[in-house]
């Protein structure tokens, strides 16, 4: 006989409070009295609200990101636009662009020779 001990936190907690519902039910005929610590109490409690904490924190980071991603979507349009604007206007200057903050590199790629 194999018996699991579930090695994710949140399966612990359900398990944990499972086992100190059943000690709790079970009173003075307890068989894990030995066992049952106000500490091993208090883990399982704290476990049971840091799971659901990081859970909490795992949806709101996923979230941010999202929105982030969709600012990032507009501010990239925004920054082309704005270099399409300066090159337009100054085509033999590029330099023009540092002015509003861009790195202009002026050296061109060669292209690779055909085989």
């Amino acid at each position: 006989m194999k018996v699991k001990i579930p090695r994710e936190p949140f399966k612990m907690g359900v398990l944990g409070e499972s086992i100190l519902a059943k000690h709790t039910a079970d009173g003075a005929s307890s068989i894990i009295s030995v066992l049952v610590k106000d500490d091993v109490k208090v883990s399982v409690a704290n476990l049971n609200t840091l799971t659901k904490r990081a859970e909490e924190l795992r949806r709101q980071s996923e979230l941010a990101t999202e929105q982030r991603d969709q600012e990032a979507k507009k501010v990239e349009q925004f920054l082309r636009s704005v270099r399409d604007v300066v090159n337009a206007n100054f085509p033999d200057q590029p330099k023009k662009l540092t002015e509003y903050g861009f790195e202009v590199d002026e050296t061109t790629a060669k292209a690779a020779p055909k085989k």
